[in-house]
């Protein structure tokens, strides 16, 4: 019988989830929270089998807390969900050792199938954040889309539109790219060519369109403490592999 705990500050969104997990066999209590804060004190006290969280939740940054919550309970599963599939929420998901991420818009068949595969091998996420999935130095990455516009893109190009989209001058991102202002420059002018988008908040549209950036990501001190936290499990780690190449 599983405890879960289920994180997320629409009220509405949560007590409809929670009633509708209650009517499950194998769960046994289902309790509810609207920060993260909340979240790490229902984990102290109830010590729940499973998280559900989600990505903004508020209070304490969602993706640090996973740690704080393997600290209190190292046996407990974290799943995060979202309305989308952002590029920054995943690679936080991935690095601070979360078991998986859940679209909001998946019906309640895939939320049931994800908490049992989450418990069964430690790890679920949603078929478009799958398809995302690469490997690369056995662990798992994200990897950017092969489609429409952006699949015209080279790397460099994607790297660079993240940074353009997250804010970043040029000037800021050839630094964070370790170019040359010159380099950022030809990078920026190739990838508005192919994208024939010319115009800074247009490019930073069209990077929060394809997840590339998000309204609230993680924060850079809390990607500094999640940083190579995460492990997945070999034997999911192949599946996940499996099923992306097929």
């Amino acid at each position: 019988m599983l405890k879960v705990v289920i994180g997320d500050q629409q009220r509405l969104l949560r007590e409809a989830v929670a009633a509708w997990l209650s009517r499950l066999s194998d769960i046994a209590a289902v309790h509810q929270a609207g920060n993260s804060d909340q979240i790490l004190d229902l984990v102290c006290r109830e010590h729940p089998e499973l998280v559900l969280m989600d990505c903004e939740l508020p209070g304490r940054d969602p993706f640090e807390a996973v740690l704080d919550i393997h600290q209190i309970d190292r046996a407990c599963k974290v799943l995060f969900w979202a309305e989308r599939p952002y590029d920054a929420h995943i690679e936080a998901m991935l690095a601070c050792g979360a078991n998986g991420y859940l679209l909001k818009y998946e019906p309640l068949a895939v939320l049931e199938q994800a908490i049992r595969k989450v418990m069964a091998t430690g790890f679920f996420v949603s078929a478009p954040v799958q398809e995302r999935l690469t490997v690369s130095d056995g662990r798992l990455q994200l990897a950017r889309p092969r489609g429409g516009p952006a699949g015209l893109l080279a790397d460099r190009e994607w790297e660079l539109l993240r940074h353009l989209g997250d804010g970043k001058s040029l000037k800021e991102a050839s630094a964070a790219m370790r170019i040359s202002y010159k380099s950022a420059d030809n990078l920026k002018s190739n990838l508005t060519r192919k994208l024939n988008i010319h115009d800074r908040v247009e490019l930073a549209r069209f990077a929060m369109r394809c997840g590339l950036v998000c309204p609230s990501g993680p924060s850079e001190r809390s990607l500094r403490r999640i940083n190579g936290n995460g492990a997945i499990p070999p034997e999911t780690l192949n599946e996940v592999v499996q099923t992306t190449s097929s």
